[in-house]
């Protein structure tokens, strides 16, 4: 009898266990698979907030930034700035030239557009420069000032001041006068060909790095070039340098002949602040 009730204790030891033993299993198997299905959450939220990020990130850098973003210009095709637009009142010269002063508006005319740039002028990165086509056309001054020519984003600015049309007869006395006053016609047709051109109107230049590590002194005619303007059409004759001295503003003018004769010819850059010195005997 003991030995049958302790086989039946312990048999029921052994389920009470078992039942426990699966119950603690189920409860961790639970347990493991709310924490597996946590961290693949957390694994999934963070894939996606990483991927936004990124997008966000890369859309930002793509995407071009404007000082005006009236509109996007696509750099590779020009505006059609001063093309005849329907729709839109005919003005002829007289008329454009009686608005030359805030007072009566700036209007200035391209092509066949007239446009009012009176709420532009302040905003103008040249200042009041501008001013000196008012009430007249662009053409002659931006054959000065080159920059503007074939300029996307100067075009597509220069549209949104657009009020009118030019009479046709005056678009083509226009044009003729921006023909014949082209600054630049007299610029030096014997540059060193082997420059690096950065632009032609103004012209600017730059000595390719091969020469510069060749020389120790850059050769004359690879010196490089820098013009805001065209270049003075001017002979060795005409040629004149004039010298202010800085504190009693004495003036001095020199002719080429004289910077060859009169001065020592020095090949070190050391010798070469002599040429101030000796200046000061001419004050």
């Amino acid at each position: 009898m003991m030995k049958r009730a302790g086989l039946t204790l312990i048999h029921q030891i052994r389920q009470t266990s078992s039942r426990h033993l699966s119950s603690t299993t189920v409860q961790y198997q639970r347990y493991q698979d709310h924490h597996e299905g946590h961290d693949n959450f957390k694994k999934t939220a963070a894939i996606l907030g990483l991927g936004t990020g990124l997008g966000i990130l890369y859309w930002q850098n793509k995407r071009p930034l404007y000082a005006k973003e009236v509109e996007k210009v696509d750099k590779n095709v020009l505006p059609d700035a001063g093309a005849r637009k329907k729709g839109l009142p005919q003005y002829n010269k007289c008329q454009v030239q009686d608005h030359d002063d805030e007072k009566t508006r700036i209007w200035v005319t391209y092509k066949n557009g007239v446009y009012d740039i009176t709420d532009f002028v302040s905003k103008h990165p040249g200042a009041k420069n501008i001013l000196m086509a008012a009430g007249g056309p662009l053409e002659p001054f931006w054959n000065l000032y080159a920059v503007h020519q074939n300029n996307n984003q100067v075009y597509a600015l220069l549209e949104e001041y657009r009020i009118g049309n030019l009479d046709p007869k005056d678009v083509k006395e226009n044009e003729e006068l921006a023909k014949s006053s082209d600054p630049y016609l007299m610029e030096p047709k014997n540059r060193n060909p082997g420059l690096l051109v950065k632009s032609k109107r103004p012209f600017n230049a730059e000595t390719p790095l091969e020469v510069l590590a060749d020389n120790f002194y850059t050769p004359n005619d690879w010196f490089y070039v820098r013009n805001h303007l065209p270049t003075p059409d001017v002979t060795a004759e005409e040629y004149e340098l004039d010298v202010v001295h800085e504190s009693n503003q004495k003036e001095k003018m020199l002719k080429l002949e004289d910077l060859k004769t009169k001065f020592e010819k020095v090949g070190k850059f050391v010798k070469s602040l002599g040429f101030l010195v000796n200046l000061f005997p001419f004050f």
